[in-house]
């Protein structure tokens, strides 16, 4: 089988193992977070963590385990996490975050946009967030988010799960 030249690699998070490392070396571009549909929510972070990796965006989907339904209403119920890195094409420059930036904000408006069409999804709302700023930056802003998870680990380098 060939290897895939997919921008899009795919990852289980598992544990408490961050999914983004926010510090002052860590430049961030936008935030998206999509709230309010039963059993799942989705967040997303154009990001660039060093000059070699240039500008990506992951995309995390959090699913908690379903009721007898088929949602879930409790936050605290155990979960799955799928992250997605996003770049661009190799043909594609990275030293900006445009490219990376159109893929992510097409992918949660579309998927707010299916949320909302599910009778249960009335209550979804998209967020998108400029930051232009660093790590820090964007830490204080998610400390502060109701929909956030942020905790701080070696050093006191936030990150979000």
């Amino acid at each position: 089988m060939s290897e895939s030249k997919s921008p899009i690699d795919a990852a289980t998070h598992e544990g408490l193992k961050p999914i983004f490392v926010l510090d002052e070396k860590t430049q961030v571009d936008t935030i998206y977070f999509i709230e309010g549909f039963p059993g799942m929510d989705f967040l997303g972070m154009v990001y660039k963590s060093s000059e070699e990796e240039g500008w990506v965006a992951k995309a995390r989907f959090r699913y908690y385990q379903s009721d007898a339904e088929g949602y879930n209403m409790d936050p605290d119920a155990p979960d799955e996490k799928r992250v997605y890195t996003i770049k661009p094409p190799e043909d594609e420059p990275n030293d900006t975050p445009d490219n990376v930036r159109r893929v992510i904000e097409e992918a949660a408006r579309g998927m707010a946009a299916f949320m909302k069409s599910d009778a249960i999804g009335s209550q979804v709302k998209l967020w998108e967030v400029p930051i232009n700023g660093n790590g820090v930056e964007a830490a204080k802003f998610l400390q502060h988010a109701p929909w956030a998870h942020v905790r701080v680990v070696a050093k006191e380098t936030p990150s979000v799960q």
